[in-house]
């Protein structure tokens, strides 16, 4: 995974950061826990897999192909 990608949503990890610290700080366990939930799913989102393509003169690969390595 490239930390480039990453860096890209930046703005959405300093708000869900700043959440769980609210949450947090309230003694709100849900928030955080949502929070913490919601961080996960933008470092899936905003992954960058290594992929290998398929070698080959005739072989056309997409940009998103939707495979998970």
């Amino acid at each position: 995974m490239r930390f480039q990608t990453l860096y890209e949503g930046r703005a959405i990890f300093a708000v869900l950061l700043l959440l769980a610290a609210i949450g947090g700080w309230l003694g709100w366990g849900w928030l955080v826990v949502l929070a913490a939930l919601l961080i996960v799913f933008c470092i899936n989102f905003f992954r960058d897999p290594d992929r290998v393509a398929p070698a080959g003169e005739d072989v056309v690969v997409a940009a998103a192909d939707g495979i998970r390595s």
